[in-house]
């Protein structure tokens, strides 16, 4: 073998030991239950991909921060619910925001 060649096989050998340790390393978080309100297929996809499936959409993806794996995700919020489908505790939920007859905005949660 030359000398490029097994520089290049070197090089390999050690690429292969990195995407091990990462495999490893997600095989050792998927292994941990999700936390509470974030659903399993939400906690495996974002260990292995990086993304999420919207909880609110579900054809369409998500990789919001702020939507922390799905279980506080905004569209699900407005309607009072967490990712997971249970709904929020009493005061996270939004306000409903309708006009009541006397013209003032409606203060109930959904």
């Amino acid at each position: 073998m030359t000398l490029s060649g097994k520089i290049a096989a070197r090089i390999f050998a050690e690429e292969r030991q990195k995407e091990a340790a990462r495999q490893a390393a997600i095989e050792a978080a998927l292994a941990k239950p999700p936390p509470p309100r974030v659903t399993k297929e939400n906690w495996n996809d974002w260990h292995r991909r990086g993304w999420i499936v919207c909880p609110a959409k579900r054809q369409r993806t998500c990789s919001d921060v702020v939507c922390g794996l799905g279980a506080r995700c905004k569209r699900m919020a407005e309607l009072g619910l967490a990712g997971d489908g249970s709904p929020l505790r009493r005061k996270e939920r939004p306000r409903c925001g309708a006009r009541t007859r006397k013209g003032t905005t409606c203060l109930v949660r959904v």
